[in-house]
């Protein structure tokens, strides 16, 4: 980096009479932490660390035409320091999450239908097994269990597995199941402690913390309004994992069933 100034007190032994010309070099790192506040407030701090070398002529100020002499000078410590507060903004709309999940299906990242079938190109192992699936009147009662076991999910992320129900025009998109990472699940309890149940759970079925080194069979019974496309509908389980702020880092989709076959 090459530099020119004069009338300021840099470093050690830069004088305010003096004007300086010269070049410098160096290098250092920085480090960063964002304090949870709520959902959609957190408070940023950074601060940096590093070495500067300088190498320059000094002059009489105003300047003069000769130099006075040629002059090293070097720095160890704080570059940079800042706090900032950060407003997350999460896009949460149903309808266009369902239509990304139905673009998926249609340029065929649609794996083969099974009895249970795991979420491939995940690491881990999850699948949906289907117990009963039942119309009672104006509702189809669903009953199904989701297993998870050793599950790759970041200390701030989230998996997020919704059943979803799908025919050649029309779709629904189930409450999901949230794996929450080691962070994720700390900043969950926060809310729940300081907001509450329904601010802390939003729109899930249940919230609970990722253990990869257990076996967890997910209970998931769920009556929702019974339309005539659900009879011949395939039963889908589609994954999604967010990243800290909740955007979508990989979305996955299994055919669980092509067609119910509702009486």
């Amino acid at each position: 980096m090459d530099y020119d100034f004069a009338g300021l007190k840099l470093l050690y032994g830069m004088e305010k009479k003096n004007s300086y010309n010269g070049n410098a070099y160096g290098g250092g790192i920085s480090y960063g932490y964002q304090l949870y506040v709520s959902p959609r407030w957190n408070v940023e701090f950074t601060a940096g660390f590093g070495y500067l070398h300088f190498e320059y002529d000094k002059y009489a100020f105003p300047r003069g035409d000769a130099p006075i002499g040629k002059f090293r000078n070097e720095y160890w410590g704080l570059t940079k320091a800042g706090i900032s507060i950060v407003y997350i903004i999460k896009l949460r709309d149903k309808s266009m999450k369902t239509f990304i999940y139905i673009c998926l299906l249609v340029i065929g990242l649609v794996l083969p239908a099974g009895a249970q079938v795991p979420i491939q190109s995940y690491r881990g192992q999850v699948s949906l097994k289907q117990n009963r699936i039942e119309r009672e009147g104006n509702s189809l009662r669903l009953d199904l269990t989701i297993s998870v076991c050793g599950l790759s999910v970041g200390r701030y992320q989230t998996l997020s597995l919704m059943p979803m129900l799908r025919s050649d025009r029309d779709s629904v998109v189930m409450a999901p199941v949230v794996l929450n990472g080691v962070n994720k699940q700390k900043m969950y309890d926060r809310t729940l402690v300081f907001e509450g149940k329904k601010a802390a759970d939003g729109d899930t079925y249940t919230v609970i913390k990722n253990t990869p080194e257990l076996i967890r069979e997910i209970p998931y019974e769920l009556s929702i309004p019974y339309q005539p496309w659900m009879k011949n509908a395939a039963l889908i389980l589609v994954g999604e994992l967010d990243n800290y702020e909740g955007a979508p880092l990989r979305t996955f989709v299994n055919v669980l069933t092509e067609h119910l076959d509702i009486p």
